[in-house]
């Protein structure tokens, strides 16, 4: 194996063929892949809009419980009667 070498002989028109298949009519338009693929796209646009819910949902109670203790905890200090100014 050690002695084994690739050599694979170069095709003078690889090139011409790859730009021949890409330039030619055919294949399937994005809005044909769509009507073709609807359920599926359907199905990720769905899990993507619940994900992004939930994950906003989450966001938002955790900064829901940290403004809540801030104020509890203002709250609090401004009862302290050891820091209440005295008229």
């Amino acid at each position: 194996m050690q002695a084994w070498e690739v050599a694979p002989r170069r095709d003078p028109g690889f090139r011409a063929a790859v730009r021949a298949r890409l330039a030619a009519p055919g294949g399937v338009s994005w809005m044909e892949y769509l009507r073709l693929h609807a359920a599926p796209v359907a199905a990720a646009c769905g899990l993507a809009l619940v994900a992004g819910g939930w994950i906003g949902h989450k966001e938002a109670t955790a900064r829901t419980a940290a403004d809540r203790e801030q104020l509890a905890e203002g709250y609090v200090r401004a009862l302290d009667a050891r820091t209440m100014p005295m008229p």
